[in-house]
């Protein structure tokens, strides 16, 4: 499309049903002065036209699920493409919308069976981010990972593994993707249901990574745990010095510390402040429970914490 018919067109909305938690997909645009409709595909970095549709068959199209109309139109761009985000994927960046992790995008919340937003970029700009989102979220399932090897606290491990499915949703790079594969695969063979990691790589990446052995799979996997759990013995020692420290300071003066002084000492242990925080503040909310004992019988059950 030239800029001048460009003008003369809106995208109105995307084209098909939002499947999953994230995605893209190409959009739906009305020719403002026609009235006609037009469904969008994207060839050699340039928009072409598709089949023109009238406004009452685009109003059926969308009764059957076949797309999904804006609340308000946008103007047309060059290779335009849509992102959408369902409420399930936004919780995970612990946000209430997807403006407060992505402000450089212009959402707005759709009619649909749940909360969803949607936005408009150019298709290089909204690969670029679901890329970056998918690493944020490979992050946080390695951290988890790696706090359950480290704590062993119960149900971190489930988290890990829907960090690592929400991120395959957003991941559009096939290193990315191959790299979350190792991630979510290390959170299955670490559950109590780790056969699974053998459907997972023979119905879902030999069919993207045909090259892909069982056999190299597994040994990508071991490398990685490898990996985090150097980081989780760095990790409880951390836990373990934060809490000694507690131990410390609380003999010399009990009675100033509470849950804020004890997050500002922990903050100095390590650079996993909040992992770290987490656990020492809980040692210090179990102990304190116990406030009609002696000090003495407090810490000694700071040492049956740390023990």
């Amino acid at each position: 499309m030239s800029q001048l018919i460009q003008e003369d067109f809106e995208v109105v909305g995307i084209d098909g049903s939002m499947v999953g938690v994230c995605g893209r997909a190409s959009v739906v645009v009305r020719n403002k002065h026609s009235d006609n409709y037009f469904k969008l595909h994207l060839g050699d970095g340039e928009m072409q036209g598709g089949v023109g549709y009238s406004r009452s068959e685009i109003e059926e199209f969308e009764e059957e699920g076949r797309l999904t109309l804006f609340p308000n139109p946008s103007p047309v761009f060059g290779n335009v493409m849509a992102v959408y985000v369902r409420e399930e994927f936004v919780k995970a960046f612990d946000a209430t919308t997807p403006g407060d992790f992505c402000r450089e995008f212009a959402w707005q919340e759709v009619k649909s069976a749940g909360r969803i937003w949607v936005s408009l970029a150019s298709a290089s700009d909204v690969e670029r981010t679901m890329n970056e989102w998918a690493s944020m979220l490979e992050t946080r399932c390695d951290e988890l990972i790696t706090e359950s090897l480290s704590t062993r606290r119960k149900g971190t491990i489930q988290i890990a593994e829907r960090f690592a499915s929400l991120a395959l949703y957003a991941a559009r790079d096939p290193k990315l993707r191959a790299d979350l594969y190792v991630s979510y695969g290390s959170a299955i063979l670490l559950s109590t249901t780790h056969k699974r990691l053998k459907n997972l790589h023979t119905y879902v990446l030999r069919e993207q990574f045909p090259t892909w052995s069982w056999d190299d799979f597994r040994s990508s996997i071991r490398e990685r745990l490898d990996i985090l759990r150097d980081k989780a013995t760095a990790l409880s020692g951390s836990i373990h010095q934060g809490a000694s420290r507690l131990m410390g300071a609380w003999e010399m003066n009990p009675s100033t510390y509470n849950e804020k002084s004890v997050g500002k000492l922990s903050r100095r242990v390590s650079s996993d402040t909040t992992i770290v925080v987490y656990y020492v503040t809980n040692i210090y909310k179990k102990v304190s429970r116990v406030e009609k004992e002696s000090e003495e019988q407090r810490l000694h059950a700071v040492q049956r914490v740390l023990n």
